[in-house]
């Protein structure tokens, strides 16, 4: 997942990926997942949707990888979506 790191310094505010734990509460060595948090929408140029799509084209290259899950988390005050992936 170190694409991660070729978004924008404008889009990106943090993130954190763990192998072998699943969102779902699987847990083995072909579960991962990866939180990403964006910059505020306001202060950033492309929309969740975009970025969502961008690291689909991503992942879908990734030999092995059999199902990706991406969750946008839409609460707290407005300061921009953080995206959730979960992947096996």
């Amino acid at each position: 997942m170190g694409f991660i790191k070729e978004l924008p310094v404008d889009e990106l505010d943090t993130y954190i990926s763990r192998i072998g734990v699943g969102l779902s509460g699987c847990d083995g060595e072909n579960f991962g997942y990866t939180l990403i948090g964006l910059t505020p929408f306001s202060e950033r140029e492309c929309t969740v949707d975009e970025i969502i799509e961008w690291l689909r084209l991503r992942i879908e290259a990734i030999e092995g990888v059999e199902k990706t899950t991406f969750i946008v988390d839409a609460g707290g005050p407005p300061v921009g979506k953080p995206i959730s992936c979960d992947w096996q």
